[in-house]
């Protein structure tokens, strides 16, 4: 997405030149843009119907319960240990 892009671009920008101007001891103004650009990307993502979901997550109890396995080897590497 061109949102996405631009706001790349801008975090890169901002975090060589930093996010306050420390004469004026102000805000970069385009880090009032980049505020802008993040809320038009969240209410489009949000219009889309894309949620953050969380990642699902064992139970002790179920991490537990799973028979211990060896770790397996990397083809081609060694097992130096």
């Amino acid at each position: 997405m061109k949102d996405q892009f631009i706001l790349s671009q801008v975090d890169g920008y901002l975090g060589q030149v930093g996010y306050f101007n420390r004469r004026k001891k102000s805000a970069h103004p385009l880090t009032v843009q980049r505020m802008t650009i993040v809320d038009g990307l969240k209410r489009s993502l949000l219009a889309l119907g894309l949620h953050r979901r969380s990642k699902p997550v064992k139970s002790l109890a179920e991490l537990l319960a799973m028979p211990s396995t060896p770790h397996a080897i990397a083809p081609g590497s060694t097992n130096d240990v």
